[in-house]
């Protein structure tokens, strides 16, 4: 397993930061998912031979969020 830590800019309320928590945990190849609303930041745990991180990014700007690295 992998992970990323990134800031996620976008998020306003704690209904954001759930509905992009639960997003990420259903994704193939996602091992755990925290999204964290106070820092506006997201660590994810990930299986490489399952998804990348560049799908991982895009999965969080199509639901509206902007990944920060």
């Amino acid at each position: 397993m992998k992970t990323v830590q990134w800031h996620v800019a976008g998020m306003t309320c704690e209904g954001c930061s759930t509905r992009l928590n639960k997003l990420l945990n259903a994704a193939e190849g996602v091992e755990t998912a925290q999204v964290e609303l106070a820092g506006k930041q997201a660590i994810i745990g990930y299986d490489p031979a399952r998804i990348q991180p560049a799908a991982l990014k895009n999965l969080i700007e199509d639901a509206g969020f902007e990944v920060v690295v």
